[in-house]
């Protein structure tokens, strides 16, 4: 699969497209941005600490987090496309447990509930992925091991628990 052209003149190569998704993350960041900002966004958050008080003072639970899902759908599209456009190729591989196991790790060892916490994470265990494959045969225990680690010593994720220590301090 080739690189798309997006109605530009030039060609699409490897360094613009860096640009191009460079372009798109921050567009996507600020998007979350203004939504974790928004009223809809504290919704959530009262949905997330206690949805039976959010639907007591009449707020629809249901719908909040149906338009959450539908949010969080998209975001996964474009991420897909992005990654689709990357490799130009998408496998079996890519669709397996590994993958998402990986994806779950990146969001909890930064810190689930955070804004920056999961591309913290992704951060974090790419690097450690291209570090330790290339001196370990079986790095994949290595994220296991990462995941029992974070879990015990950090159970809200690095940037959960240094918000903590800050509040703390």
């Amino acid at each position: 699969i080739g690189l798309p052209d997006f109605g530009f003149p030039l060609a699409v190569t490897g360094t613009s497209y860096y640009y191009v998704v460079l372009i798109i993350v921050g567009l996507m960041s600020l998007f979350l941005k203004i939504v974790v900002d928004s009223p809809f966004g504290a919704a959530l958050k009262g949905i997330r600490e206690s949805e039976s008080r959010m639907r007591s003072l009449g707020y629809n639970a249901f719908l909040y987090k149906y338009l959450c899902f539908v949010i969080a759908g998209g975001f996964a599209s474009v991420a897909g496309v992005l990654f689709l456009f990357y490799n130009r190729f998408v496998g079996p591989s890519d669709l397996g447990i590994v993958l998402s196991a990986k994806g779950l790790l990146m969001v909890i060892l930064g810190g689930a509930g955070t804004l920056w916490g999961a591309a913290l994470g992704a951060v974090i265990i790419t690097l450690l992925e291209h570090i330790a494959s290339a001196h370990i045969d079986r790095w994949i225990m290595l994220l296991g091991v990462i995941y029992v680690t974070v879990i015990m010593f950090f159970p809200k994720g690095i940037v959960g628990t240094l918000r903590e220590w800050i509040q703390e301090g």
